[in-house]
């Protein structure tokens, strides 16, 4: 992801998913071990719309590949 950008966001696995936004979850160390490198196997990276860089844009054509 260097590549592309200087920050890792966070990604997490579907299954994972509930715990992280469990709102009533306070075992901090159980929230941290989520936080690991997602597998780089499972990424693909491609082009996108420029739009995706406006936060004011939010529909489903911002993760169509460009190209």
């Amino acid at each position: 992801m260097g590549d592309i950008h200087n920050r890792m966001q966070v990604i997490l696995r579907p299954e994972d998913e509930a715990e992280w936004l469990g709102r009533d979850n306070d075992d901090i160390q159980a929230l941290l071990n989520l936080l690991k490198p997602y597998q780089a196997s499972e990424m693909r990276a491609y082009e996108v719309p420029k739009e995706v860089g406006n936060m004011r844009n939010n529909n489903v054509d911002l993760v169509r590949e460009v190209g």
